[in-house]
């Protein structure tokens, strides 16, 4: 469970997985299992609750992983930083001449004395590890019990995958705005959650873009579509879905692309360094050190 491997709806029915799974504490662990797929994301991608029981165990999770936000920010600059760094080395020893290489130098160095820097984050890292050692235990064992139901055949990978896949579909926090503890407040509150709903209903491209805007507009969509249906674990093996994802921003997006003549050719190539970049993540995330 990383940042977001599978980047959410059960395909079963309700009732036909509880038929499947009448005991009440594999349902929980279930529900335990699929609402934590994301759990290190610094902003939190979560969806309406469709039953008390979800609702209990989100609620649940999402009081633990407060303890934890301040572990998580600080994990994920050094391994935002662990990434930069060597995706510069990266382009610097393959494509010297690369334009983006300026600009990560200059990011880099932003950062100051960067063997201090990881220091200091290593450093508070650990103590917030043992402050709220509880807490991340309970993650653990989640992890452990994510194993263990799927060996068991309790839970499948394909159950999960397509579960978040319905969390980052209708996710309340697409905007990334709400913090661990504004969710919680949400969740608690159904009325918010309605008003949430509607606010979300309304159609993306609603308003005219510039062609700067739209060009941005598609590789964040085709971003979005990899960190949703890639699985990290599969390493540089995706291209079907590549290709897939290629497709689905272009036709989900066909009537509005008209407006701006000869720029799937930009769009192309923008997308081809999105898929690059996107590879070159997948490969670094052992390095970025969760726990």
């Amino acid at each position: 469970m990383f940042i977001t491997p599978l980047s959410n709806n059960i395909v079963q029915s309700k009732s036909s997985f509880k038929a499947a799974n009448p005991n009440p504490e594999i349902l929980k662990n279930q529900f335990k299992i699929m609402l934590t797929q994301d759990i290190w994301a610094e902003k939190l991608n979560v969806k309406k609750p469709e039953s008390n029981l979800e609702k209990e165990v989100l609620l649940e999770i999402l009081k633990f992983r407060k303890q934890l936000d301040r572990f998580v920010r600080l994990s994920n600059e050094k391994a935002r930083i662990t990434f930069d760094i060597n995706y510069y080395l990266d382009l610097l020893d393959k494509n010297p001449n690369h334009p983006d290489l300026e600009n990560l130098l200059a990011e880099i160095k932003k950062k100051g004395n960067i063997t201090s820097v990881i220091s200091t984050l290593k450093k508070n890292i650990e103590l917030e590890l043992k402050k709220h050692k509880p807490a991340m235990d309970y993650f653990k064992n989640i992890e452990k019990l994510e194993e263990e139901y799927i060996n068991s055949k309790k839970i499948k990978p394909n159950t999960i995958a397509k579960f978040f896949a319905q969390v980052n579909k209708n996710n309340i926090n697409a905007e990334h705005k709400y913090s661990t503890q504004d969710l919680i407040d949400i969740i608690s509150n159904d009325t918010k959650l309605k008003e949430i709903a509607e606010t979300q209903a309304v159609p993306k491209l609603n308003r005219p873009m510039s062609r700067k805007q739209f060009i941005a507009f598609l590789q964040r969509e085709y971003e979005r579509y990899l960190r949703e249906n890639v699985n990290i674990y599969m390493g540089e093996n995706h291209g079907k879905e590549a290709l897939e994802g290629r497709k689905n921003v272009l036709d989900t997006n066909a009537r509005f692309i008209k407006r701006y003549p000869g720029v799937t050719k930009q769009v192309a190539k923008n997308f081809d360094e999105t898929q690059r970049v996107y590879i070159f993540k997948t490969n670094s995330l052992g390095e970025a050190d969760i726990y």
